[in-house]
């Protein structure tokens, strides 16, 4: 069992809901996105009969939307999809993108037959809605952002340096950290690597942290070619609190820099944290962004990154109004405001199912 497959066990445990795994059997990573579409079909068409409802989250390489509404229509049951990037492209410049494009496109031209479809951000609606070009009735398109939980950040300020110490990271360090994903072409973190070297000729006790994912081979000759390795600490896959421990022992935080204009969680969490965050120019939806004030967005490339980083490290002043004002940012998109939207949307939907099939009985 991997070290996700273990958290993911640990996870299950504390969850009250039942969990269905499907498959049973490991698919090799590259061809989980396409050969699991098969297994969730075929389980759902098993399961999905007690359902009231399907809920399917949607991301541009996966087909799990498509099948979610193809289950839906099957077994008459409504469908809710949610969708955090509605890209057809998400800024990879390598053959996968050209797949990625074909694959969102099957999405997108199925997302007319869900009952409702819920983006993260105005903005994604907006695009989306141009693109669909009206296929898609303007009542079935909602907001419906990310959520944190912000209690898990309240110790901050109380243990932050006992937190640090027990990482290994010293009092005198200067700690950047990229949270999460960062393997994938689109979360720049090559652009992040070459920006390191300029940030240490100005702040030699920089430190990149990276936490959550696994380097690539390429990614590790890049950081051997610039001679950075005593200063970036790369760390895999982790339980949830040790990542938030992360999150508090940094001074600053870095998000995506290529395209997503979604709200990726990375940074919504940074914010609950109060920490000032570095981000590029469409990665994160108005919504959320206040530039210069909650965060500071740049240009995708290593000297704009350089130069914010520096700037935000020497110049305490902006670095703790960014983290003050990025928290309060934060508290309006608590899951408890969050939930009870989602709530009533799905409730509506499975309302709207029921009265449809009520008077299509009727007419019958």
């Amino acid at each position: 069992m991997s070290i996700p497959e273990r958290l993911s066990a640990k996870l299950e445990v504390k969850n009250p809901s039942k969990v269905h795994r499907t498959p049973a059997l490991a698919i090799p990573a590259p061809l989980s996105f396409l050969v699991s579409s098969v297994f969730i079909f075929l389980s759902g068409l098993r399961l999905g009969r007690r359902a009231d409802i399907i809920v399917a989250q949607h991301h541009p390489h996966h087909l799990v939307a498509s099948v979610a509404i193809l289950l839906g229509r099957s077994l008459n049951i409504p469908v809710v999809v949610r969708a955090d990037d509605t890209l057809r492209a998400t800024g990879q410049k390598w053959r996968l993108g050209q797949l990625i494009k074909v694959l969102n496109t099957i999405n997108e031209n199925l997302f007319a037959h869900a009952d409702r479809l819920l983006l993260v951000t105005s903005e994604s609606k907006s695009r989306l809605r141009n693109r669909l070009r009206g296929r898609l009735p303007a009542h079935k398109l909602i907001t419906s952002p990310n959520g944190v939980n912000l209690a898990e950040f309240d110790r901050v300020s109380t243990d932050r340096w006992q937190i640090r110490k027990a990482l290994g990271i010293r009092q005198d360090e200067k700690v950047l950290l990229f949270a999460g994903h960062y393997a994938r072409p689109d979360y720049g973190i090559e652009v992040v690597l070459r920006a390191l070297p300029f940030v240490m000729s100005e702040i030699p006790e920089v430190v990149l942290v990276l936490a959550g994912d696994t380097l690539t081979p390429s990614q590790n000759r890049l950081i051997n070619s610039l001679g950075v390795q005593a200063n970036v600490r790369a760390y895999g896959a982790m339980p949830r609190d040790q990542m938030i421990d992360f999150m508090i022992a940094a001074d600053l935080c870095i998000g995506p820099l290529y395209a997503h204009l979604a709200m990726p969680l990375k940074i919504l969490e940074y914010m609950a944290c109060g920490k000032p965050t570095v981000t590029g120019l469409q990665s994160l939806t108005n919504d959320l962004a206040a530039p210069n004030r909650n965060c500071v967005i740049v240009s995708p490339n290593s000297k704009a990154v350089a130069a914010a980083v520096v700037n935000i490290l020497r110049d305490s002043g902006f670095s703790a109004m960014l983290g003050s004002n990025a928290r309060q940012s934060a508290e309006k998109y608590t899951w408890d405001r969050i939930v009870d939207g989602l709530e009533t949307i799905l409730l509506d939907s499975e309302r709207r199912s029921r009265s449809t099939e009520n008077l299509a009985e009727a007419h019958a």
